[in-house]
């Protein structure tokens, strides 16, 4: 599944894909994120088996309504932060909360936009 959103809050473009199957129970997604003068493709798993009852039924609200186009740019952008922070949780339990966040945040190049805006207003 393919669907390109760009925000004008900072000039974001958010591409999301996933692989419809399921492989071992795990759910795959790319992420693709301009910002900035910068590109990220994040390749990411989420294993199903181990979301809580609400998470599985936010997850696939979301890819229901996005199959159907019926998200917002900003929920997109919100879902795939959400997404790649249980990934890291799952993948990398040995990293904190504040650390899995800021790796998020990395990875989705929102300190590239904020290094970006603060070099304009110099």
């Amino acid at each position: 599944m393919h669907v390109d959103h760009t925000l004008s809050i900072d000039d974001v473009a958010l591409q999301l894909d996933w692989l419809p199957a399921v492989e071992g129970g795990r759910a795959t997604f790319i992420a693709r994120i301009a910002r900035a003068g910068q590109t990220s493709t994040v390749n990411f798993e989420v294993e199903l088996a181990k979301l809580s009852p609400t998470q599985l039924e936010r997850l696939q609200n979301f890819l229901s309504r996005r199959h159907l186009g019926r998200t917002s740019a900003p929920e997109v952008v919100r879902t795939v932060a959400w997404l790649l922070g249980i990934s890291l949780a799952q993948t990398r339990p040995e990293l904190s909360v504040t650390q899995r966040r800021v790796t998020v945040r990395t990875l989705l190049l929102v300190d590239a936009c904020q290094n970006h805006v603060n070099k304009e207003n110099m």
